[in-house]
């Protein structure tokens, strides 16, 4: 993708009299924020794809917990390391999502600084517009970078808590009682799931 401020530096350096670009240059406009729309489309059916892994995975902690409820001895113990393992790999996966869609809302502010740019430039831009759309555009292209930088693939070890906060699986403090051992982390993920589970259809 070519860097919005030097596509508006370009664009504006030729702009006739007026203010008005011509329609090669609105066209130049038009293409690359087709690119952007693009990678949205592609973006967005990733996050539909997170959220439809994320309802398995649910329904198989649903699951593995009434088991580890109804079962004892060796078999518990098989049953919470498998529910164990369940919660972390949602965790990864919700981690995952929150990665997309930051990058989701930079692309969206993207396009939307572009169409306010090819506008303006159909009906005719004005210094002060020119100067405050390409610091804009320059804002909006440095947001997606940055997003670019952040990591996807997510640890399988580390949960990413609701406020942002990475904690290492191995760090959690386990409940020894008469079932067996469970992070504190896990049994929060288990009881709110369980919780949105037994709620009505439709509320």
């Amino acid at each position: 993708m070519q860097n919005l401020g030097e596509l508006v530096t370009s664009v504006l350096s030729t702009v006739g009299k007026g203010g008005k670009a011509s329609s090669k240059q609105l066209e130049r406009i038009r293409a690359e924020k087709a690119k952007y729309k693009e990678l949205k489309r592609d973006l967005n059916d990733r996050v539909d794809g997170i959220k439809g892994e994320v309802k398995q995975i649910e329904h198989r902690i649903l699951r593995l917990a009434k088991e580890r409820d109804q079962e004892s001895g060796t078999v518990a113990d098989m049953v919470a390391e498998q529910l164990e393992d369940a919660c972390v790999e949602l965790g990864g996966k919700k981690a995952t999502a929150q990665v997309l869609f930051s990058k989701l809302r930079a692309l969206t502010k993207v396009v939307g600084k572009l169409e306010a740019l090819e506008e303006a430039l159909r009906e005719g831009i004005t210094e002060e517009q020119a100067d405050q759309l390409k610091m804009e555009c320059e804002e909006a292209f440095s947001a997606l970078e940055r997003t670019d930088t952040a990591t996807e693939e997510v640890s399988q070890v580390t949960y990413r808590r609701t406020e942002g906060e990475a904690v290492d699986v191995e760090k959690f403090t386990r409940d020894i009682g008469e079932k067996p051992p469970l992070s504190a982390e896990a049994r929060k993920m288990v009881d709110a799931i369980r919780a949105r589970a037994s709620e009505p259809e439709g509320l």
